[in-house]
This record gives C-alpha cells, structure tokens and sequence, in this order.
C-alpha cells in the first residue's frame, strides 16, 4: 500500500462518504492521515451521516484542513445529537473553512453558540442554512442578518427560515450593515415587500443574484432607485400588476427572471411583451409559472385560451424560443388556469394532487423532455381528462391505490424514484397494482400512510423490493383510526423480508413490550422510531421520564434511547 500512488489515493476518496473514509484510513498509517487531510481541502465533509467517534476527528485532528462543511443535526444519527453538537463542535476550530451548511439546527443553544462563533470564519465565502427554527425571534434574526453581511470575504448566503405557525407576526429582519463582498443572495422562505427588497439592495451593492418571496398589495410602495447590478432575480410575487412593474424595471441590466405568481388574466402576452421590449430588452432567459384570476362574467375557456394565444406570436417563438403551456378548468365553478413556461421550471408539479378536470393547450411542438425538472409528484386520478405530460425524474411520489391505467403514461419511468407515500383505498389490492413498488430499482423509503388493517400481512409480504432500507408505518386505517401495532402484528411484520432488510423504522405500538420483540428480530435494523400507545407521556414534563428507563433498563448500554422533544410520545433507540 506504500507504493500506491497518492493521486489514485485521492482519486478513490472521492468515491467514498466522510464515514468509509475515516472507518477505513484514519487508522492505518500517518501517510493516509496526511491524504485525508489533503483529500479536505478540496472536497466537502458530510458529517450528516457520520458516527460520533469520527466526528470527532473531523472536530480535532482534521479541523484545519476542512474548507467545505456540512452539519445536519439529524435525529437518525446519534452524532448529530444536541449534546454532541454542544459539546464538541466548535466553529472556530474550522480556520481554513471556506464553505458551510448547516441544516435542520434546531437548538437554540446551539445557533447562539453559532452566532458567537460566526464572524471568527474570516475567510467563509459561502453560506447555507437550511430549515433555521428561530420561529418569530426578530431580534435573533436581526442578529444574524447584521452578522453574515459583515463577513468580509461571503459571496454567497441561501438562509432559508422554518415555517412558523404564525406567519402574521413574523418581520423581515431590519438590515443595517453593508457588504461588500456578497453576490448571491437567496431567502425562499423570507416574505418581503418592495421597502425590504430596496433594503436588501442597497446594503448589498455587489449583488448579482437575488431570490426572495415579494409581497406588495397596494400601489404605496414603490421602489425608486435602480439596480443596475443585478443580472438574475428568481422572484415568487404576491401583489398587483404595477407593483411588479415598478420592482422589474428597477433591475436595469436584468438578464435572467424566473418568477411565481398570481396575476390577473388581463396580464397576457401582450402586457409582458410590452414590458420586456420597453425596459428589459436585455432580458435573455424568462421562466415563470402564474396562477390566473380570471373574469367571473366571462367563460374561463374563452379566457384561457385567449390568454394561451397571446404568446404564439413570432416574439415569443422566433426571437427569444419562449414557449408556454396553459391548463385550466373545465368548469367554470371554481375557476382555474395555470400559465407556465417550458421546461417547467419548478421541483414539485403544481396540480396533480386533486381530482378536477383540465384541458391544455401549448405553443410547443416537441415537450417530451419539458417536465424532467419535476422530482415530487403528488399522483391522484384524473376521471376522463389526462394531461398530454410525463413525468420521468420523480425522486418523491405521493400515490394512492388502486392507480388507473393511464398511470404509465403520466410516469414511464420510476428508475430516479427514492420515496413513495402509499395510499391503499381498497380492502384488496391485486399483485399486478402492488408489483409496481417492485419496480422502482432506487426505492429508498416506504411511507404506508394508508391502508386497511386486514390487508397488512400480504402488503408486507408482497413488497419484495430490495432497496427499501427505510419503513414508515406510522399511518392511518381505511376507517381513519390510527394503525397501532399489537404484539402479532408485530411478529408476522418482522418475519416479512421488507423488515429483515429495514434500517429504520417508524411505527406506532401498542406496548412498549413490542419493542424488544421488533429489535429481536429485525436483524438489520439501526434505527427504531415508535409511539407506544400506554405511555403515559403527554408532552413536555419536569418529572424523570420513568417509561423512557423502564425501556432503557431492559436494553443494552450501547443503544442510545431518548425521547423527541418537537413530537412528544416518540422514542428513538439506535442500535449500537
């Protein structure tokens, strides 16, 4: 092994996680610790799936050598654990980083230590931070707004908020510090309006690329400077037509626009046309996907169609390649049309999720590779109107069965499949209709989210794929009650070979006594996730958690076993 060369050593590197990397070198020789290292400067780490030991090589022995990080603080790996994270991941130890991504932190503690820590990363140039749970903590926000903008060498931030509940009370952060170095900015969950997007701008005067939620419903707000320096602006919009108008002719050098919205029906081709000659003419690529009110006195039909064929003229085909697709409803009650560019331009489809029917009409002659971008489908079935639409690179599939026989030709292929949601609607579901899971080669998760309780003995035995790693049986019943697992259930689903070759598992038990049976058997399973129906925990309490040592007293001290504190009931045990 000596005399391999150290660039094929790198080479093979590249081919393996931060996990098999560690596991397998770390430990061999000084010059394979030196190859690590090397292999950190240039490659990211991904400690999202990585354990608890080798994290904390990455913490200490290689910190200096990372310049591109991913932290995760996941609940399916112990590593990423609070106390972990607490603990032992120190920001400032990392004096080489140069890019980092931080996803799912929900911890408090943690983000203060993270914003303590921040502005000792002189030489960060990109930034991500994914599902951030500050909920509606302005000052937090404020904070870490102020921060990034003054690092001195960002180039890029992605900084994408988690939901709140109250998404009434929630404020754009007040911004008052200017960068310099900042290019890239994208904030997919922030709600703006045109002073916020005049804010972002002006402290941002190197900005490039922006993307942002826009919200301005009345003609008070106007933007009054120009933004010469902004090439890309990828914009969802909820507001009036002048407002839009006002925000896109700010952008003076605007090259690239793709834009969400609902508009009026009366905003056709011709008003866009009319923009884009007048005050965008350097306007190179164009995407959207807009959602039309229509007219209540008119046909929605009449509407659609007229709308359609405002963008079959030589502007829209011949000189800029523009090409549009228009669904709406049949009925005029409730009415619907949907506007959108092709390729579509958005990860999930916009409708298949309801029953209503459609009629389509295009400008496009060939659109057979127009929907590749579609990785999350919700499937449902159309009764007598199918969309002339394929779906072929779906990754997540919402699907109810049985399915209809056009179900094939809307998705030919599920070779890129890793999730599937699974309805079962019928007390008898035939093999041809279930084989289908079968043949998804990538199937990575399974989530019964429906099905009849006297069918889950033969659902379970005839889902045969051999990739399924991840089982969510946290579901429902054909009579909406909630599948609780008893003693023989749980036996003949340990038995079945979807659970011999599970990794995790979600379910809901009727005793805590079902635990031990499930991990008895289930030889290659790492991760239980149960709600067990006499646990007396109703959430949050200041008394020792006596049900969650009555279980942890019973199993072996190398399994980590604590209680999730965002979905009270639920246990994770990882085996170790």
């Amino acid at each position: 092994m000596h005399d391999f060369p150290g660039e094929l050593w790198l080479m093979i590197f590249k081919y393996l996680s931060t996990e098999d990397l560690l596991h397998t070198f770390h430990s061999l020789n000084q010059h394979h610790r030196n190859l690590i290292a090397e292999h950190f400067q240039f490659n990211a780490v991904n400690l999202r799936s990585t354990s608890e030991s080798n994290c904390h090589l990455c913490c200490s022995y290689y910190s200096s050598s990372i310049r591109k990080l991913r932290l995760c603080q996941s609940f399916d790996y112990p590593s990423q654990t609070s106390s972990f994270l607490i603990q032992h991941f120190h920001l400032n130890r990392f004096t080489s980083l140069q890019s980092l991504s931080l996803e799912h932190i929900e911890s408090s503690t943690i983000w203060q230590e993270i914003l303590n820590q921040i502005n000792e990363l002189q030489n960060l140039t990109h930034l991500c931070i994914r599902q951030l749970n500050v909920y509606n903590n302005i000052r937090t926000l404020n904070s870490m707004f102020n921060q990034l903008w003054s690092l001195p060498k960002l180039i890029y931030v992605y900084f994408d908020l988690k939901h709140s509940k109250e998404k009434s009370n929630e404020q754009f952060p007040a911004l008052n510090t200017i960068s310099l170095s900042l290019k890239h900015v994208e904030l997919p969950s922030l709600t703006c309006n045109l002073n916020d997007v005049h804010i972002i701008c002006h402290h941002t005067p190197c900005l490039e690329i922006l993307s942002l939620n826009c919200v301005s419903l009345g003609g008070n707000q106007l933007v009054r400077h120009e933004f010469e320096w902004i090439k890309k602006l990828r914009l969802v919009f909820n507001g009036v037509w002048p407002a839009l108008t006002n925000l896109l002719q700010c952008m003076t050098n605007l090259e690239h626009l793709t834009l969400t919205a609902t508009l009026p029906i009366s905003v056709d081709g011709h008003r866009w046309r009319s923009l884009i000659s007048e005050h965008r003419p350097n306007l190179k690529v164009f995407q959207f996907v807009i959602h039309y009110k229509t007219v209540e006195r008119q046909s929605t039909p009449v509407q659609a169609i007229r709308l359609v064929n405002s963008f079959n003229n030589a502007f829209w085909l011949t000189e800029h390649h523009w090409c549009v697709r228009c669904d709406w409803q049949r009925l005029n009650d409730p009415n619907y049309v949907c506007l959108y560019t092709l390729p579509y331009i958005l990860d999930q489809f916009y409708e298949c999720a309801s029953n209503v029917l459609l009629e389509s009409q295009t400008t496009c002659v060939q659109n057979h590779q127009s929907y590749d971008r579609v990785h999350s489908l919700n499937y449902s079935y159309f009764p007598t109107v199918l969309l002339p639409i394929s779906f072929s690179k779906l990754n997540t599939l919402l699907l109810t069965l049985p399915i209809d026989n056009r179900f094939q030709t809307v998705i030919p292929s599920l070779n890129e499949l890793r999730h599937i949601q699974l309805y079962i609607e019928e007390n008898e579901i035939d093999d041809q209709r279930l084989n289908l899971l079968n043949t998804a080669p990538c199937l990575y998760k399974l989530s019964l989210k429906k099905w009849p309780s006297s069918t889950t003995r033969d659902v379970y035995e005839r889902i045969t794929n051999a990739s399924i790693r991840k089982l969510d049986l946290y579901g429902m019943s054909s009579t909406n009650c909630l599948q609780c697992f008893d003693y023989k259930r749980c036996e003949a689903l340990s038995r079945t070979t979807l659970a011999q070759q599970c990794e995790k598992l979600t379910i809901r038990l009727e005793t805590h006594e079902n635990i031990f049976l499930l991990l008895s058997n289930m030889r290659n399973l790492r991760l239980l996730v149960a709600r067990c129906a006499n646990d007396p925990c109703s959430g949050e309490s200041e008394h020792p958690d006596r049900f969650l040592q009555q279980i942890k007293a019973q199993l072996p001290s190398t399994y980590i076993v604590f209680r999730e504190a965002r979905s009270f009931g639920k246990i994770r045990i990882w085996i170790q």
